[in-house]
């Protein structure tokens, strides 16, 4: 199933702004899954919200400092490391159903656009679970 979403990355955006101060060019960065997250959050029942991560983060990060909109983003996730804090519930996630972690262990996002806003990034692309 591929999804088309939007990130707001201000972590990202932060490192960016700061890391282009030292190039005047455009640079490559390596995600570091040690100092990375991919987190979710999601409405529940109109009431609530469930909030979740999943498994390491890597990929590359393709930064244009003379123009933000030539910046990429490709990252690969791993989704058996889910978490929703509720066992029972995260069983279900990564079950047939949703995930399918043991057929599909990784999701992947491959940036379409990126824009500054204020003092962040929008990042938008597609997701690909499944």
């Amino acid at each position: 199933m591929k999804v088309t979403r939007t990130f707001v990355a201000s972590l990202l955006g932060g490192l960016l702004l700061v890391g282009s101060q030292a190039f005047a060019q455009t640079s490559t960065w390596k995600i570091d899954p040690n100092h990375s997250e991919a987190g979710f959050q999601v409405k529940h029942l109109s009431v609530s919200n469930v909030r979740g991560s999943l498994g390491a983060v890597n990929g590359t990060v393709t930064w244009d400092e003379k123009d933000p909109s030539k910046s990429t983003v490709t990252a690969v996730v791993e989704t058996k490391g889910l978490d929703t804090r509720v066992q029972k519930r995260n069983d279900h996630l990564k079950s047939a159903d949703f995930f399918d972690v043991e057929k599909y262990p990784t999701l992947t996002f491959n940036s379409t656009s990126v824009k500054r806003s204020g003092d962040s990034l929008l990042v938008t692309g597609d997701l690909t679970l499944n």
